[in-house]
């Protein structure tokens, strides 16, 4: 792998241990204690507290009340347990959405004056859009409830939950449609092993800050806490799973160059990171027509013919552990696609059963291939596309 450029994003650094009778903080009697540093962006990913994220509002879903003939249906059915609500509310027809045929929610263009002159446009149609006219034909007396519908870079919806009365969300959406509108998130860390982008400032981002993190035994239960530059505790880390990521990702971007490449955009304002992913489940299935780059080297060095290739090939198909990170171009044209780069992380382990057959490859893998600092893990391959 060849050396890339000191000056793209970093992660977390190397561990180090600490003498404990350095550290004192909250009376806590605490051993086997290691030093982490972690910059600004490090510390959004592991950090508990909610975001704020940009999406435009594109649309509603309306939920209607019951009428007395379907509560009657329904209270009939709960009594002889005949109800099936998945049935029931598809029957029923109870809610409906509605969303804007004129959102230019997609197009991102790199002249800023120009986006604000497409916001305009969008402000314009408002009025003759099918959502608004739709809002002003509701009987609100039949309203049970209104969500907007939001979405984000890269095209994807989610709903979102309003305030207040029936009324004040009609006049919210009216007001608000085709715009962007803040959207807060519980974390960063949006479901397992995904990650929310979009809440983090890249063109801020300030190689030079960092902070302190602790991984250390309590009671013999293992915990993890953050620290700022005056030493106070930021907060705990919930999920300890979260630090084996932020090493992989780091350590991927250090010998994924299409990766190391896409973040140095993001720093420039060039891309809009928008998701991470880390995924056990990958499962790219590797052939003799589909080798990796650096097998197919090892390949070119031995001949070990055919069918011993096949054997080292199976055992690159275990053990797989990928990490997607997925962006937005911010381009001239505004022809902006959802693009996204791919690390297959390979747990060395799962070579064993070709160690004792191909000592050489295994010594050679073993030497020249990069080893993260926390497990004999390496970079098998990477992928990039876009849609």
């Amino acid at each position: 792998m060849s050396n890339i450029n000191k000056n793209h994003i970093w992660i977390i650094s190397k561990s180090k241990r600490i003498n404990a009778d350095l550290i004192h903080f909250a009376d806590r009697k605490i051993n086997q204690i290691k030093e982490y540093k972690i910059s600004d962006f490090g510390l959004y990913l592991l950090d508990p507290k909610p975001i704020e994220v940009k999406k435009k509002l594109v649309g509603c879903e309306i939920t209607y009340k019951k009428s007395f003939f379907q509560r009657f249906k329904t209270n009939l059915l709960n009594i002889f347990g005949l109800n099936s609500q998945k049935k029931t509310d598809k029957n029923n027809n109870l809610s409906e959405s509605f969303e804007s045929g004129i959102s230019l929610t997609n197009i991102i263009m790199q002249d800023k004056q120009l986006n604000t002159f497409l916001n305009k446009i969008d402000s314009l149609l408002r009025p003759y859009d099918l959502v608004t006219s739709k809002l002003a034909q509701l009987d609100i007396s039949k309203i049970s409830d209104i969500k907007g519908i939001c979405e984000g870079i890269g095209k994807n919806r989610t709903s979102l939950n309003l305030q207040d009365s029936i009324t004040d969300k009609i006049h919210f959406i009216k007001q608000n449609l085709l715009s962007d509108i803040s959207v807060i998130l519980k974390k960063a860390y949006i479901s397992e092993g995904l990650f929310e982008l979009s809440g983090f400032d890249f063109t801020e981002y300030n190689s030079n800050n960092s902070h302190t993190l602790l991984c250390f035994k309590q009671n013999n239960i293992s915990k993890a806490i953050v620290f700022n530059s005056d030493n106070n505790i930021l907060f705990e880390v919930e999920d300890l799973n979260l630090i084996n990521f932020l090493n992989l990702f780091n350590y991927s971007i250090n010998n994924n160059e299409n990766l190391n490449k896409s973040l140095y955009q993001s720093l420039n304002g060039k891309i809009l990171p928008t998701k991470l992913f880390f995924t056990k489940n990958i499962e790219i299935n590797y052939s003799k027509g589909n080798i990796p780059k650096t097998y197919q080297n090892f390949f070119n060095s031995y001949d070990i013919g055919d069918n011993k290739k096949e054997s080292v090939i199976d055992t690159l198909n275990n053990s797989q552990f990928g990490i997607s990170f997925s962006y937005i171009p911010v381009s001239v044209s505004g022809n902006n696609k959802l693009h996204t780069n791919i690390s297959v992380i390979h747990d060395l382990n799962a070579l064993d059963p070709i160690k004792n057959n191909f000592p050489n490859l295994f010594n050679q893998l073993n030497k020249e291939l990069s080893l993260s600092t926390f497990g004999k893990y390496y970079l098998l391959d990477y992928i990039k596309g876009s849609k």
